[in-house]
């Protein structure tokens, strides 16, 4: 009987986001949550209290779990598109230090109601807002849009999937991105006034992306993954199938919904197995 209902449960886990979301407070805030992208190798684990790192040229500073927070979800989105991978995050992470230092910034001067939304403090440059500073007048997005860490991350990464495909473009939008150096990648996205700066953060984008996803070389216990248990103890939920089982039927980000018709944006990615695959 227990078998039959967990195999009633996967079906819905199938057609459902590849993450569960096991409770509103992580609905709302995705880095609370491991999240392992089947066929990648990124997963977001605890996110600690602060981390201080190193910047190329030797300056240390001292990140705080907000800005921590803001990491994890651009890692968490670019875990979940095909094609960005660790180079394409870390690439994304050195972006968002330069133009914010890792901050969701408002810009009052420009947008008075961008003040309404969430955010970091106030910026001033131009008319640019948000994590990568990124400008409505430019063609990234609404205010409202822009106001929303999770679409800045999509925007940056772009793609056919991205929501301003095929301009202004992302980073898999730009041609050999992956053989570039990554600054100069982050450039090809922001086309900034200062193309240098980006490299200086490229130590510290490393120390995030391993301190988050528990990789080699992250430091001290607030670095370390959930440990893994029972999903009601842990709050971790593996990849359940096995691996060359399943299909992949539904990206993460913006899509018809298959039920309503109506246009929606995906926040998990669907897979599909034959009826009686093994649950691990």
């Amino acid at each position: 009987m227990v078998k039959k209902l967990l195999i009633l449960g996967l079906a819905f886990v199938l057609f459902g986001p590849a993450c569960v979301l096991l409770s509103i407070g992580v609905l709302m805030n995705p880095a609370a949550a491991n999240c392992a992208v089947p066929g990648g190798s990124v997963t977001v684990g605890n996110v600690p209290e602060s981390l201080t790192v190193t910047t190329q040229d030797g300056t240390t500073f001292t990140l705080n779990r907000q800005q921590l927070t803001h990491a994890a979800t651009i890692i968490t989105v670019g875990g979940g598109i095909e094609g960005v991978g660790r180079p394409g995050i870390t690439i994304a992470l050195m972006a968002a230090l330069t133009e914010s230092t890792l901050r969701q910034l408002a810009n009052t001067g420009a947008y008075p109601e961008s003040a309404n939304y969430p955010n970091d403090g106030n910026g001033g440059d131009h008319d640019s807002l948000g994590l990568f500073q990124m400008r409505p007048q430019s063609g990234w997005g609404t205010v409202a849009e822009l106001m929303d860490t999770t679409y800045q991350a999509r925007a940056f990464y772009g793609g056919p999937d991205g929501p301003n495909y095929p301009s202004p473009r992302g980073l898999l939008d730009i041609p050999g991105w992956a053989q570039m150096d990554p600054g100069e990648a982050a450039q090809a996205v922001e086309v900034s006034a200062y193309p240098d700066r980006y490299r200086n953060y490229e130590p510290v984008a490393e120390r995030i992306l391993d301190a988050l996803t528990g990789a080699a070389g992250a430091a001290g216990p607030a670095a370390a993954p959930l440990a893994a248990g029972p999903v009601a103890e842990s709050s971790r939920v593996v990849f359940p199938l096995p691996e060359g089982t399943w299909v992949l039927t539904s990206e993460f980000g913006p899509r018809i919904h298959p039920i309503t018709g109506e246009p929606s944006f995906h926040t998990g990615t669907d897979f599909a197995a034959p009826d009686g695959t093994p649950i691990l």
